[in-house]
């Protein structure tokens, strides 16, 4: 079984990867939202932001402050 600062250490090295291929696939104008290996959504940034499904929700859920008060400098 795996510790918890092993968990942690995998968790965000995904999450780093995740980040970067956003960022990849924003500067090229497309992105593409996948779930459970499927391509659920596939669009512009903006276009997938105005649909609200599920990139809209990962994207809020991602890009909101952690805190109260904090700004996202992102």
């Amino acid at each position: 079984m795996m510790d918890a600062d092993r968990i942690r250490s995998r968790l965000l090295l995904w999450r780093h990867f995740l980040r970067v291929l956003h960022l990849a696939a924003r500067q090229r104008g497309r992105v593409y939202y996948l779930e459970d290996g499927r391509i659920r959504e596939e669009g512009a940034h903006a276009q997938l932001l105005a649909l609200g499904g599920r990139y809209a929700e990962f994207y809020a859920l991602h890009h909101a402050p952690q805190h109260a008060g904090e700004t996202n400098a992102t």
